[in-house]
């Protein structure tokens, strides 16, 4: 079975628990043209919620989140966390001019964890500044070790 199908089924389950939650946020939701600053903050607050609730669906369908935010954590202690650096290019001069640090999760045997799963994993757990903080020391250490010219020239 392509794996896209395997997704596509598993997101189909978890769809009657999203719907519900849909539902209670939008009865609760009332726009007001006159004050668009708050419908834009009562949408952004819903849109917020409905992105965690169908994380939180597709997480608890594949029963995983407790294990997985358990190894996280572990994680996170252990400076488990890895990080990747993607050049930014200067689209006149080509040259690269700074580094973008990313975080990446490799569990060793098992499959890596994708980063969109693990960054909303810190996020809804309160762990993202411990997460941020574990990226932003291994960025700085391997600032640190580059030779003198190329720190010059390269931002992280």
């Amino acid at each position: 079975m392509p794996i896209t199908a395997a997704r596509d089924r598993g997101r189909a389950a978890s769809r009657p628990a999203l719907h519900a939650t849909l539902e209670r946020q939008l009865r609760g939701l009332r726009l007001d043209a006159a004050q668009p600053p708050a419908a834009v903050s009562q949408w952004a607050r819903l849109l917020s919620s409905v992105d965690r609730a169908y994380r939180r669906a597709e997480a608890h369908e594949a029963g995983r989140e407790p294990a997985l935010l358990a190894a996280l954590r572990k994680a996170i202690a252990n400076d488990r966390i890895d990080v990747a650096y993607q050049p930014i290019v200067d689209a006149r001069s080509r040259r690269i001019v700074a580094l973008e640090a990313l975080a990446r999760w490799d569990r060793g045997t098992e499959p890596p964890v994708a980063p969109s799963q693990f960054i909303a994993l810190a996020e809804d757990h309160d762990l993202i500044a411990a997460l941020c903080d574990r990226v932003a020391t291994a960025a700085c250490r391997r600032l640190t070790a580059l030779p003198r010219e190329l720190r010059r020239e390269r931002r992280i």
